[in-house]
């Protein structure tokens, strides 16, 4: 998901870009949902391992979180 953070912008969020955020990461999520079980469908680099491509996303997910602090 592509979000905006308030660190390039120097600024705080205005409520246009927060939705866009929670939109992102909704299609994101809904991505994710319909993709389970599916390893050939997974976007990420390990689509042969399911253990690999969760940990994979784990660590993006916590870099999100991270950056959106």
């Amino acid at each position: 998901a592509t979000l905006t953070l308030r660190v390039p912008t120097g600024a705080p969020l205005t409520n246009y870009q927060v939705d866009n955020n929670f939109t992102a990461l909704n299609t994101w999520g809904n991505t994710i949902n319909s993709n389970v079980g599916i390893l050939s469908n997974l976007t990420t680099s390990a689509t042969g391992n399911l253990v690999v491509a969760i940990n994979e996303i784990n660590a993006a997910v916590t870099a999100i979180a991270i950056a959106l602090g």
